[in-house]
């Protein structure tokens, strides 16, 4: 067991019990918008910035964040370093690899920048949290493929989902873990 939860409140909004363990990737339905401070809450006490009673971390996570500033200045050429040794995202950076050491994370498409987050945040902790906010379906089903290939491998993945444009925002955060996909 990585994290479990016995529930709790993060400023009046409830987060049901869960647990996470090597291989899980849970599905977290957030009920209100991208941004706001419950969300930065809720990070923080998952990679235990935060204490919050009956939160238990065997594990702090990692957020993998692929727009803010801090991870958009990183040169390809370090992120080129770190991805070197994952098989899937060596041959996408690949693609992308233009000999200019100067080029920065910002430069390459959402659905990479979010993959090499997520590559970046899983050599920091067993435990991701993440979000495909900005991508097509497509690009949604990329990084999840991704996702659950690195699941296998041990990690565990905390999915974040946020109300789309004109959407009702629910009252309650929900959690499901998903079903590991079909064996090929």
């Amino acid at each position: 067991m990585y994290i479990a939860s016995k529930g709790f409140a993060l400023r009046g909004l409830r987060i049901p019990r869960f647990v996470i363990n090597s291989g899980d990737v849970m599905n977290v339905v957030w009920p209100e918008p991208m941004g706001r401070k419950k969300e930065q809450l809720f990070y923080e006490a998952l990679q235990g910035s935060n204490q919050v009673d009956g939160l238990d971390l065997k594990t702090n996570a990692a957020l993998a964040a692929p727009s803010v500033p801090s991870f958009l200045s990183i040169p390809f050429s370090k992120a080129w370093a770190l991805c070197a040794a994952d098989s899937i995202l060596f041959a996408i950076l690949k693609k992308y690899r233009d000999g200019n050491a100067q080029s920065k994370l910002s430069d390459l498409p959402l659905i990479v920048r979010t993959m090499v987050a997520v590559a970046i945040a899983s050599s920091k902790s067993k435990v991701v949290v993440f979000s495909t906010a900005g991508l097509d379906p497509t690009g949604e089903n990329r990084v999840l493929e991704y996702v659950n290939a690195k699941a296998k491998e041990g990690w565990s993945f905390i999915l974040m989902n946020f109300p789309r444009m004109g959407e009702v925002p629910k009252s309650d955060v929900e959690i499901r873990i998903a079903e590991p996909p079909p064996q090929k």
